[in-house]
């Protein structure tokens, strides 16, 4: 573990795992989704897990097409959910 201050400065876009988590996600079309538990690795791409409240976790990959607006800052991530991912969990 290392002191925030001591932390490798990210570029523009990047973010640290422990700073998602908790976010709210809110999708154009479906609206809020839930809240960021935790973020996977897999292969080249990072994998986002989407708490959804009596509902099954989304599992969504974290890509700047989906996740087109992220605000740590302010506890919110906006996104474009890929067609027919959201129908997979329901």
């Amino acid at each position: 573990s290392v002191d925030r201050k001591d932390a490798v400065k990210l570029k523009e876009g990047s973010y640290f795992i422990e700073d998602l988590k908790g976010l709210e996600v809110t999708d154009d079309d479906k609206g809020s989704l839930g809240t960021i538990k935790d973020v996977y690795k897999s292969g080249p791409k990072h994998i986002v897990m989407i708490q959804r409240a009596g509902k099954q976790d989304l599992l969504v990959p974290f890509a700047k097409e989906i996740f087109y607006d992220v605000r740590p800052e302010e506890g919110v991530v906006k996104c474009t959910l890929p067609v027919g991912l959201y129908e997979m969990y329901e």
